[in-house]
């Protein structure tokens, strides 16, 4: 589901503001193929299909080799919602155009995911391992654009230049 919504408005010739929102939900909700199975204490590895989440035939990768197993990472739950504002003016004066803007970017996330091999995982070889990923909660930033024309073939541009992250160095939130 998406909507949105923008509205430009002229203030006066010189003065025009455009402001936009939007609303984002996604959402998906997956299993793995051997949802249900035991098939690791078949297997004789007992104790790791203890619940449905878990269950599945086990990862197994000998190094050189192809691996064998359920996909990593099921089962997953997610539901994502995007809440975004966006704001510019711009204030034109003679062949100078200044122009300056706020976007505020809200994310929610539920999300429940196995991580790794959720029936267990068995690896033989030289591999190593990874912290996973931690998705951003916030997307905020501020910009500001100048054009000045001296004559009708020349104009000078410094574009759009955002910068992110001054609104949470405001609230005392360490940037990475």
């Amino acid at each position: 589901v998406n909507f949105g919504l923008s509205e430009i408005h002229n203030f006066s010739p010189r003065v025009i503001n455009e402001a936009r929102g939007a609303y984002v939900r996604a959402a998906a909700n997956a299993v793995q193929l051997g949802v249900g199975h035991n098939y690791a204490d078949q297997l004789g590895i007992p104790n790791t299909n203890v619940t449905n989440n878990n269950s599945g035939f086990p990862t197994m990768n000998i190094q050189f080799l192809s691996g064998i197993g359920e996909t990593p990472f099921f089962p997953l739950n997610e539901i994502e919602n995007v809440f975004q504002y966006l704001d510019n003016v711009t204030f034109i004066n003679g062949s100078h155009t200044f122009k300056a803007g706020v976007d505020f970017k809200k994310i929610q996330r539920q999300f429940t995911q196995i991580l790794g091999d959720p029936a267990g995982g068995f690896s033989f070889g030289g591999g190593f391992t990874a912290d996973p990923a931690n998705p951003a909660t916030t997307g905020n930033g501020l910009s500001v654009g100048d054009s000045w024309r001296r004559h009708a073939d020349t104009e000078l541009r410094t574009g759009r230049a955002p910068f992110h992250g001054v609104l949470s160095l405001l609230a005392r939130h360490v940037e990475s």
